[in-house]
């Protein structure tokens, strides 16, 4: 996983496109409280589940 990542790194080349051409952020903003309780209970579980695997 460690050397697929660095991979990945070493292959980006630096552009003049920004994350705004990727997400709309607006939308974004304008929808985070529709998830925002989900996320967090997915947050939780998931840490419930890694305290359950060690």
């Amino acid at each position: 996983m460690k050397k697929d990542f660095s991979l990945f790194l070493s292959q980006l080349i630096e552009t003049n496109v920004t994350l705004d051409y990727f997400v709309d952020f607006e939308k974004v903003r304008k929808n985070i409280n529709k998830v925002s309780l989900k996320l967090n209970h997915l947050t939780t579980l998931h840490g419930f589940i890694e305290e359950i695997k060690s």
